[in-house]
C-alpha cells in the first residue's frame, strides 16, 4: 500500500451508508532494526526514508544516547541493556529501532 488519501464508502443491509476517510503513512525506514553495541562503543544507523529535519528519542538515555546530522544517527552505548530510539521527522512521522548495549 502506498502513502496517500482514500475514502470508504460502507453501506449496510438497511442501504444507509457512510463514508470514512483514511491516511495512509509509511513509518520511517533505517537500514538497521537492530544495533547492537559495547558500552563506551558507537554504532552508525541511516535513515532511508521520511523528510529532514529529524528528531529522535532515547526510550532509556541510561543504556545509550544518540545523535543526529542529516540522516545518520550516531548511537553510543552507556551500560548493558535494552533500550528503543524513536525517529520523528518534519511532517511528525516516526520510526524506531531497538538498540543493545552488551
Amino acid at each position: 500500500v502506498k502513502d496517500g488519501k482514500a475514502s470508504i464508502l460502507v453501506t449496510d443491509k438497511n442501504k444507509l451508508s457512510g463514508t470514512i476517510a483514511v491516511t495512509v503513512l509509511t513509518p520511517i525506514s533505517f537500514d538497521k532494526a537492530n544495533v547492537d553495541v559495547s558500552v563506551g562503543k558507537e554504532a552508525i544507523v541511516n535513515i532511508q526514508s521520511g523528510k529532514a529535519p529529524y528528531t529522535l528519542k532515547v526510550k532509556d538515555a541510561h543504556i545509550a544516547t544518540a545523535t543526529i546530522k542529516e540522516a545518520k544517527i550516531t548511537v553510543k552505548g552507556l551500560k548493558a541493556g535494552k533500550t528503543t530510539i524513536t525517529v520523528f521527522d518534519k511532517d511528525k512521522q516516526a520510526g524506531a529501532f531497538s538498540v543493545t548495549v552488551k
